[in-house]
């Protein structure tokens, strides 16, 4: 009898987020659903990212080793065996990597910027706050963490009674001092 599943080592997969081959390794799962290392380095041949498959090879252990991926398949190939790879079901890997994407957006964002450009999935809204306005924004934002799990538990039980499909949704919630140092937010949060 198996157990529920382990929560994922999310400093694992921080650090596996943190080398950029790793990332373009993510982006090709998440593209294609599946792949190889020998696909994987085959795909980058002749271009200025190309990349040995041994070396794409161990950072397909690594990723694995996170659990960010595992082994989908094996198909032999010349008396060989090709080692077919997936994005783990379930890993927030992709959660984070979009986490980064957003950051990115948060660190290109300027106060010059026309404030209508902020309809996307981004949106910056410059709030200058004193010591008090601070705390006061703390517990505005718990406030609004709790808000969504409630509203995320109340939609629960109504798919739970419907034959509605839900509709996934993340949202990130960060506060930052312009000019200062962004990083991943800590293990755990």
């Amino acid at each position: 009898m198996t157990g529920p599943p382990e929560e994922p080592d999310r400093a694992a997969l921080h650090k596996a987020l943190s080398h950029p081959l790793r990332v373009r390794i993510l982006l090709a799962l998440q593209r294609l659903g599946s792949c190889s290392p020998i696909q994987f380095s085959r795909s980058t041949r002749g271009t200025a990212d190309e990349v040995d498959v041994n070396l794409v090879a161990y950072h397909f252990r690594f990723l694995e080793g996170c659990a960010a991926i595992e082994l989908s398949d094996k198909v032999p190939r010349r008396g060989a065996t090709e080692h077919i790879f997936r994005i783990t079901p379930g890993s927030p890997v992709l959660d984070l990597l979009r986490a980064g994407e957003l950051l990115a957006a948060v660190e290109a964002w300027s106060p010059d910027r026309d404030p209508g450009e902020d309809k996307g999935p981004v949106s910056i809204t410059p709030v200058d706050v004193d010591q008090q306005g601070r705390a006061e924004l703390d517990r505005l934002l718990d406030g609004m963490r709790a808000s969504l799990r409630e509203l995320t538990s109340t939609c629960r039980r109504r798919l739970a009674e419907s034959n509605a499909q839900p509709i996934a949704i993340r949202i990130g919630l960060a506060t930052f001092q312009p000019g200062s140092n962004v990083s991943p937010p800590p293990v755990g949060s």
